[in-house]
């Protein structure tokens, strides 16, 4: 019977270090997985920082270039109210609407009216977010459609622009079959009484004035779009950056 209880105590001991063991065991297991939380969210709190970081460069950048590109608006805006205003003037007159007898104003007008407008436009920081995949970084739906937007815009604004320059080069090939155009080199006349007149009444030369009168008003009118759209965008940009 003592032999009983002494070999009921010892298994009772061995059980009691399995429990201990097993204890420890789990403590261990739960210690290893609490670390692995810890480093994941610690992991994914660096990367959401650095994430936010480097929005703020990209949107930094992107409002410098907005800076610079309304700017560069404000120049072909006013070019082309230039080209419109000296085109439609010049055809105006060759029509008949209004009188001008100076040969130097008609001359300014034809010289006025040869003028071509393209946008150069900062694309560098937008062009780098797209091509890089970080569009997603922009946490902002409004700014990531407008850069999409913008993209889409100047496709369009480019595809004008190169039927503008296709019209200024055959009307500037126009003038210089039916003018002096070399004198204007020398600051010379390019114009006679006889070739002003001759200009009025030739309807090759017409047409492709109506074309550069055209043109100009379209891009003017994409211009000032943009603007405004740039305009509004700068602003929300600067809401957005963390000084």
């Amino acid at each position: 019977m003592i032999r009983f209880f002494r070999k009921k105590r010892f298994n009772l001991t061995d059980d009691n270090k399995f429990m201990k063991y097993l204890l420890y065991a789990l403590g261990e297991i739960i210690l290893v997985v609490i670390g692995i939380l810890l480093a994941l969210k610690i992991n994914t709190a660096n990367g959401l920082r650095v994430d936010r970081e480097k929005e703020q460069l990209y949107l930094k950048s992107y409002s410098d270039d907005l800076a610079a590109n309304i700017n560069e608006l404000d120049r072909v805006i006013k070019k082309s109210s230039e080209t419109f205003n000296a085109a439609d003037s010049l055809l105006r007159f060759a029509d008949g609407q209004i009188e001008l007898n100076d040969l130097m104003t008609i001359q300014q007008l034809v010289g006025g009216s040869t003028s071509y407008t393209l946008y150069l436009s900062q694309e560098g920081t937008i062009n780098d977010i797209i091509g890089s995949g970080d569009l997603g970084l922009i946490q902002d739906d409004s700014i990531r459609r407008s850069m999409v937007n913008w993209r889409a815009n100047l496709k369009l604004l480019r595809e004008y622009e190169d039927l503008g320059k296709d019209n200024q080069l055959q009307f500037i090939n126009a003038l210089l079959k039916e003018t002096d155009f070399y004198k204007g080199m020398l600051r010379k006349p390019i114009l006679d009484q006889q070739t002003a007149e001759s200009l009025r009444s030739n309807r090759h030369f017409l047409n492709l004035l109506s074309g550069q009168i055209e043109y100009a008003r379209i891009l003017n009118d994409f211009y000032l779009e943009q603007k405004e759209q740039l305009t509004g965008l700068q602003s929300l940009l600067q809401e957005t950056i963390v000084e």
